[in-house]
């Protein structure tokens, strides 16, 4: 039997794949089989459907019947394939289709990009968002229009554990199931740098960030700080189950090179994630954690190789929580949306906490693209920003643009003095354990100290004996002081109130503390947004709108 005459897919391909392995050894070799078997698939997958393949090179397999878009390496085409021929994922065929298909894939895929959660067309002014079936909700400012997965050339992973939703019109929705009243009972400190307002603003905005990811390659990572019983992880689970349903549940850090691998599998691989009790100093996580955060792609060494890379992109939204976290590296903590929160007067049981948030999902979803509507007409009306003082530039540009579009120049302002007030918070999460920034509180209570320059050696003496008084462990050299004082400097300027002047030689770095000249930003500016009303009443002189 010629292999031509077999690679012609017949309406039942397991019988097919049957023949071929009953075949005599006279008539086919068990490698001319197995190509006979690949060739056979591979005309049956290109029949019902598409190969497609990302910049990354990561292959998926598109089937325009149920518009589902499944990724070649995981689990959930395996079972595709597996139910499609009849052949084991353990057997030697199955596993050399498997290889055929990702050649096929990678030589001759369909060049595409995939999405987990929104994608925004900027030429056509469009949001797409994924309704976590087969199909999207089509946005253009005006309306809210379903279409089946692939429309337009957008295509959405197929997720495991999410949940469809539906949109409802207006008169369907219940009183309150608003994206801000989904916000209202979170408890946060009020005795922070932030207010509680000024957190729920901010935490309104990256909601509606997460949706714009083509103007945010860079990445704001919320992380909720509190102390046992401050409700962090039902927090961080119930926004979770608000997006993806009633199946999302949070996950861990493992601490070996498997957490690591797990880590990158996981923002590499789903819409939104949240990793709790980030407790443990766990030593690749602040690494992974800025690379995350700056939109790099991650390199790992392919499991069971030993020089084999393979690059992936991430594409999840990351959350966290810690009770007390030990990722403060300064250019870590710039990246982190810190809230805090403190514990509750009551506590609800968790039980009713997930059904009111799952009983109100639908509505609040569907609030949540009206809202989208909304934001994509304000990015219109206002299209740029300007250059903002802030370390995270894309999240403060996005949100500069959208403060701007609802209440002008003092809505935009507000919005910027709370994003100064949330660097204050990254300041004091950067130094609150760190004994230079103790010591130096101390030195600078001296005041001969302020204004005087010293070289890091001096300095070094200095603070050493402070630190012995009061039971501190500083770096073990005057180098490694001056490095921290380098890569914190900003973070102590902000927690010390001074402003560091420093100058650098080829041996050693002079400093000079003075008072710090900025004049200071009103303690809580009022709420941006709106409040506890639900959100439709404007600040007093400004026009009413919706946003």
């Amino acid at each position: 039997m010629s292999e031509q005459a077999v690679t012609v897919a017949p309406s039942n391909v397991k019988a097919l794949i049957y023949n071929i392995r009953k075949m005599p050894r006279q008539e086919a070799m068990l490698f001319e089989k197995k190509r006979m078997i690949a060739m056979a698939v591979t005309d049956l997958l290109r029949s019902t459907g598409t190969l497609y393949t990302t910049p990354e090179r990561r292959g998926y397999f598109f089937d325009t019947e149920t518009r589902t878009l499944l990724a070649l390496d995981e689990e959930t085409f395996a079972h595709h394939l597996a139910d499609l021929t009849g052949l084991n994922p353990t057997e030697m065929e199955f596993r050399y289709v498997m290889e055929h298909l990702r050649t096929e894939t990678y030589q001759r895929g369909h060049r595409t990009q995939v999405y987990r959660l929104a994608h925004y067309n900027q030429v056509a002014q469009r949001i797409y968002v994924t309704d976590f079936s087969s199909g999207m909700w089509v946005l253009d400012g005006r309306s809210v229009v379903h279409a089946p997965n692939g429309e337009s050339g957008v295509l959405f992973a197929t997720p495991l554990l999410a949940s469809p939703y539906a949109y409802l019109s207006s008169e369907k929705r219940s009183n309150g199931s608003t994206l801000r009243a989904f916000l209202e009972p979170i408890r946060f400190d009020p005795m922070a740098g932030l207010s509680p307002d000024e957190w729920r603003d901010l935490l309104f905005v990256w909601i509606l960030s997460l949706f714009f990811p083509e103007l945010h390659p860079t990445k704001l990572i919320p992380t909720f700080i509190g102390s046992h019983g401050s409700t962090k992880t039902t927090t961080a689970r119930r926004l979770g189950m608000q997006l993806l349903g009633e199946r999302f549940n949070v996950g861990s850090i493992e601490t070996g090179d498997r957490g690591e691998q797990a880590f990158v599998a996981t923002v590499c691989g789903k819409p939104f994630a949240v990793f709790d009790n980030a407790d443990a100093p766990v030593r690749w996580l602040p690494d992974r954690l800025a690379t995350f955060a700056t939109g790099h792609e991650f390199e790992l060494r392919e499991l069971y190789t030993t020089n084999q890379l393979v690059v992936y992109k991430p594409s999840a939204q990351l959350v966290l929580t810690s009770r007390d976290p030990h990722f403060r590296r300064p250019d870590v903590a710039e990246r982190l949306f810190i809230c805090r929160l403190v514990r509750p007067e009551r506590f609800i049981p968790e039980s009713v906490i997930f059904a009111q948030t799952l009983e109100n999902r639908d509505a609040v979803w569907s609030d949540l693209l009206d809202l989208l509507n909304q934001t994509l007409i304000a990015l219109q009306g206002v299209p740029v920003a300007p250059l903002l003082n802030y370390r995270m530039a894309d999240f403060a540009s996005f949100g500069w643009r959208l403060s701007h579009a609802r209440g002008g120049s003092e809505a935009s302002e507000r919005f910027c003095q709370s994003l100064a007030h949330l660097e204050t918070e990254q300041a004091r999460y950067t130094t609150e354990e760190d004994p230079v920034a103790a010591c130096l509180t101390a030195w600078l209570s001296a005041p001969m100290n302020l204004n005087r320059e010293i070289e890091t050696g001096e300095l070094y003496v200095e603070l050493i004996e402070i630190a012995r008084k009061q039971g501190l462990l500083l770096p073990k050299t005057s180098a490694s002081l001056g490095k921290r004082l380098h890569s914190a400097r900003r973070a102590l300027e902000l927690d010390l109130g001074v402003k560091i002047g420093v100058k650098s030689t080829t041996h050693t770095s002079s400093w000079v503390f003075s008072t710090a000249t900025e004049s200071p930003l009103p303690t809580h500016p009022a709420p941006l947004w709106t409040t506890s009303n639900g959100g439709q009443e404007a600040q007093d002189g400004q026009e009413r709108k919706t946003l």
